[in-house]
């Protein structure tokens, strides 16, 4: 028979170094969906946000047709007075992610680069 006097404290103190340990390793980020380039992303959307005249430009976050990330920053154009048409707005810059080809970065074969 199992003595749970002295092994249930064990099993407890167990439980909570793994959880401790998996939360140290950012473990439970990468479960969530959460990875570095996803903290990469929302944190240099973030520097631009800080940085651009808002008065002047407007940034549009969304995907493309592939589902990949891409932030537009758009001159700000405000309607005409005069009821004339709206002159479209240009694109001042277009923030991507890097993707490695199937070679990686250096044009090496790695198996770890797939599309």
């Amino acid at each position: 028979m199992v003595d749970w006097g002295r092994q249930l404290p064990i099993l407890v103190f167990a439980a909570l170094f793994a959880l401790w340990w998996t939360s140290r390793q950012g473990l439970w980020e990468a479960v969530s969906g959460k990875t570095p380039v996803d903290k990469q992303w929302v944190d240099a959307r973030g520097v631009l946000l800080r940085r651009i005249d808002k008065n002047k430009y407007d940034v549009i976050d969304g995907t493309n047709t592939k589902g990949d990330k891409r932030v537009l920053i758009m001159s700000y154009t405000r309607p005409p007075a005069d009821g004339s048409p709206m002159p479209a707005p240009l694109i001042a810059a277009e923030l991507v992610p890097i993707k490695h080809g199937s070679n990686g970065p250096h044009g090496k074969k790695n198996p770890k680069y797939k599309l």
